[in-house]
């Protein structure tokens, strides 16, 4: 509907698609891509669509967003910069700390134990966290599965709090490589998940003596791991009984290494955000069921960034550097550290002193042209203006959206994603609000 007051614009998945396919991203992560192995997104263009048929600002917002395939850039703010960089030298552990207990197939309670992992000398005192999972099928492995360590020591070193965590493994054989998961396996993935999220909130209920901020805890796994990371991030309703009830179980962001879900039937739009790490020849989680989780956030308008080695297969140590370097840009964005304890001033500057974070609301305003940096939205978000001039328009990662033009009042859907370089020019008094979507 369209008066002099006020526009409202929606996108829809079709609306996606089409853009899409008139705007390709193509990022070989390493070496020579393999037929259907390169990385599609909508975020840097190499193709323009048709100025007549897609000029809105939900268009234009769809053609900004960093996109699937697309690495995600570098938080502003000096070097070296706490939770970019790795700003401590050392890590202390403390280990067999227990979380929770739940019971084995036979009903007999097992103790659920964790490592915690944090900076030595850290004086912060409200702390993000993560809590990192060990893969082996639901079968095997444990929380000193040397892969999940260094990643722990090295988001420990970032200036996190960093757990790894044992869980329950209910599957008798390995679940790996099977397309059609036998119900055990389903079984003792749910369990995993319900672990889990017993560990994220015992995080929540230890947060005045781990020094942790409860508002900012995020999720990760490789393998079975990973997928356990995907079933907490997106089967919310189902927390189980492993353990610290009467705390929340949701997390800010998940990091998938060569995990998947087999269905999507657990994912809408009230997901977190995801970002996927997958080998392309990878037999014992197949690439096809991580795109097409993938697919399915994205459509529920949830952010999602995803990395495809070419010729690589379940195992990423090889790509462990890049890896580090893309999911704590991702965490950083996503839990918005840049205002998190211990970020300097510079990191607080960066980000241009807009309330909220990327889940939540946020508001900016002012007269005249301002810079507002990078802008992260963890899912589809409303988009509300009030400006003066009819010259105001929003520059983003240098394409302009002519909000003044379009009216002085009005409002946009747009999708959940890292929007660079963001500045206002030309509108004279305005302010912005973005805050979740209606149902989001």
């Amino acid at each position: 509907m369209r008066n002099q007051q006020q526009l409202a614009y929606h996108w829809d998945a079709g609306a996606i698609a089409q853009l899409e396919e008139r705007s390709v991203c193509i990022r070989k992560v390493a070496g020579s891509s393999p037929a259907g192995s390169t990385a599609v997104g909508f975020g840097a263009v190499s193709r323009r669509p048709s100025p007549a048929r897609w000029f809105a600002p939900v268009a234009l917002f769809l053609l900004m967003a960093v996109a699937a395939g697309c690495a995600l850039p570098a938080p502003s703010g000096d070097a070296p910069l706490r939770y970019r960089d790795f700003v401590f030298s050392s890590v202390s552990v403390t280990s067999d700390l227990s979380y929770g207990s739940a019971p084995d197939l036979q009903g007999n309670p097992v103790d659920l134990r964790l490592d915690l992992y944090q900076p030595t000398g850290d004086t912060a005192l409200r702390r993000p966290a993560i809590v990192w999972i060990h893969g082996g099928g639901f079968t095997g492995g444990g929380k000193l599965n040397a892969n999940i360590v260094e990643y722990a020591r090295r988001y420990a070193r970032l200036g996190y709090v960093a757990v790894s965590i044992d869980y329950r493994l209910l599957a008798g054989e390995g679940c790996g490589g099977n397309p059609e998961p036998t119900p055990e396996c389903r079984n003792a993935a749910l369990a995993a998940q319900h672990d889990a999220q017993a560990a994220v909130r015992w995080l929540r209920s230890r947060a005045a003596t781990h020094r942790i901020d409860p508002s900012r805890i995020a999720v990760a796994g490789s393998s079975a791991g990973a997928v356990t990371a995907l079933l907490v991030g997106t089967n919310r309703a189902d927390v189980g009984n492993s353990g610290n009830p009467g705390f929340d179980s949701a997390v800010g962001g998940v990091a998938s290494l060569s995990g998947g879900l087999p269905t999507n039937e657990t994912i809408d739009a009230g997901d977190a955000p995801t970002i996927f790490f997958h080998g392309s020849l990878d037999t014992t989680v197949p690439q096809s069921w991580a795109d097409a989780n993938a697919a399915a956030l994205r459509a529920a308008g949830v952010f999602v960034t995803f990395h495809a080695f070419p010729n690589t297969g379940h195992g990423l140590g090889a790509h462990r550097t890049f890896i580090t370097q893309q999911s704590s840009y991702f965490f950083y964005y996503m839990l918005d550290l840049a205002g998190a304890d211990g970020s300097p001033q510079s990191a607080v500057s960066a980000a241009r002193g807009a309330s909220g974070s990327a889940a939540g609301t946020r508001r900016w305003s002012g007269t005249d042209a301002r810079r507002l940096g990078t802008i992260a939205a963890a899912r589809s978000s409303r988009l509300r203006w009030r400006v003066s001039r009819r010259t105001a328009t929003l520059v983003v990662n240098g394409r302009a959206v002519p909000l003044g033009r379009q009216a002085l009042r009005g409002a946009v859907t747009v999708p959940g994603g890292v929007y660079r370089d963001v500045r206002v020019r030309g509108a004279g008094r305005w302010s912005l609000q973005l805050a979740p979507a209606a149902g989001r």
